[in-house]
């Protein structure tokens, strides 16, 4: 059952203007009881009662009001980011010689057949093969690339810049050789397991090219000098053998 106001209570309410009170709020109502049709009312935490007679005959009213500001953005219940994370690897070759980028081969002295009691075909030819090792521990490129072979003077080999004059059915000024560079490797823009690779310049080149992925590992070369066909004339023989890895 609703408890109505009496008259002492809405004579007390009325002598409360200027009391202070927590909330904030408007209110209007029509009151029921000794005063029907009159309208009763309360604004403000520091507001204050009131009242009129309405013409109007009715029950006891109500309302409230309020506001509040929306979202600022979209809500989303799920948000994800990416990230591209980058670099770069310069490109490098390694063929490791030691302190120096620069070698000597030195076959000293190569031997000829010098025998007084031996047939014409045979004096003054070289003795043997000239044979040098080269073994680098390390060698390789991180991207396609070219290693190659070149003999400076091409497929004469090494020669002799002071030969003088000869008899060029029975003599040469030159010793041919080859070069065959051993290492492990795979095919150029194959991605694959790489596999032993011998880079051979034959004694009748004077360069050779070969084309490989990305490689690394020992490698060894070695440089023959086969005994050539005709006698050798005397003096200094010598060329210069380059080997260039080159990546692309």
């Amino acid at each position: 059952m609703k408890k109505l106001l009496s008259t002492a209570a809405v004579a007390a309410l009325l002598s409360t203007a200027g009391v202070a009170h927590a909330d904030n709020i408007n209110w209007s109502g029509q009151t029921p009881g000794i005063f029907p049709g009159s309208t009763i009312s309360y604004s403000g935490a520091l507001g204050h009662f009131g009242y009129n007679i309405a013409t109007a005959i009715g029950g006891v009213g109500y309302d409230q009001s309020g506001s509040n500001a929306g979202n600022a953005d979209t809500a989303n219940s799920d948000v994800t980011n990416t990230w591209t994370i980058s670099g770069n690897v310069t490109k490098d070759c390694s063929y490791y010689g030691g302190s120096s980028t620069s070698h000597t081969l030195d076959f000293g002295t190569i031997g000829v057949n010098t025998q007084a009691a031996t047939s014409v075909g045979s004096a003054f030819n070289m003795m043997s093969a000239a044979v040098a090792t080269v073994n680098s521990t390390t060698a390789g490129c991180n991207f396609n690339n070219d290693v190659s072979i070149t003999k400076s003077n091409g497929a004469d080999g090494m020669k002799n810049a002071a030969a003088g004059g000869y008899d060029t059915n029975n003599f040469q000024a030159n010793i041919p050789y080859s070069v065959a560079a051993t290492f492990t490797a795979g095919a150029q823009g194959a991605v694959a397991a790489a596999n032993s690779q011998t880079l051979t310049a034959g004694t009748g080149d004077g360069s050779k090219v070969g084309h490989y992925g990305a490689w690394r590992s020992n490698m060894t070369m070695v440089v023959n000098a086969p005994v050539p066909p005709k006698a050798l004339v005397a003096g200094n023989y010598s060329d210069t053998l380059t080997v260039e890895l080159k990546a692309l």
